[in-house]
């Protein structure tokens, strides 16, 4: 949809001009503001007023052309940078997603260890029960074979200082004595 032209007076260097233009109203008077602006810093530097008014305004052009190719070396050099930082972002895009990969490959092999780990442990609970290592039948598994049990002379004798001894199963056998023949 094209927009119509736009017609406004502006103010610029003692006279009122009618311009128009695709743009807003208020933009085409921030350009006459800047206008003025530019020949007002002129006529107060004082040295081109001697010269004659064709000579005024071509240094009014001039410095206004100034100002444009100032702007646009900087705009230039900004996109400059933009473009830099726009390639530093997709190398650093690059290295995060294979970043991402590696780590996604590490949990994947950290589950398959994690998973022979408990299958290796499972074998080797099946080893001991069929070796008779094991805990025995009706016991809770972590639980030692004498928990729940009271002290008896098969499993230790208590030392004078409260600790516990193994003492073998002979010596208790015969309380009286060695045995004689």
């Amino acid at each position: 949809m094209s927009q119509g032209k736009n017609s406004t007076q502006v103010y610029i260097a003692g006279k009122v001009y009618t311009v128009e233009g695709y743009e807003e109203e208020d933009y085409l008077q921030k350009v006459a503001a800047y206008i003025n602006t530019r020949i007002s810093d002129l006529k107060q530097s004082g040295n081109f007023l001697r010269q004659g008014v064709d000579f005024f305004h071509v240094m009014v052009e001039l410095n206004i052309t100034d100002d444009y190719f100032k702007v646009r070396r900087h705009a230039d050099q900004l996109e400059k940078k933009l473009d830099e930082l726009e390639k530093e972002l997709y190398g650093l895009k690059h290295d995060l997603v294979s970043a991402q990969m590696k780590l996604e490959k590490q949990e994947q092999e950290t589950k398959e260890w994690q998973s022979i780990s408990e299958e290796m442990a499972e074998q080797v609970e099946e080893l001991k029960l069929k070796a008779g290592i094991g805990p025995k039948a009706g016991q809770n598994a972590g639980e030692s074979p004498d928990a729940g049990q009271g002290q008896n002379a098969d499993h230790g004798q208590e030392t004078e200082n409260g600790t516990m001894e193994n003492v073998p199963k002979e010596n208790h056998e015969n309380s009286n004595g060695p045995e004689s023949e």
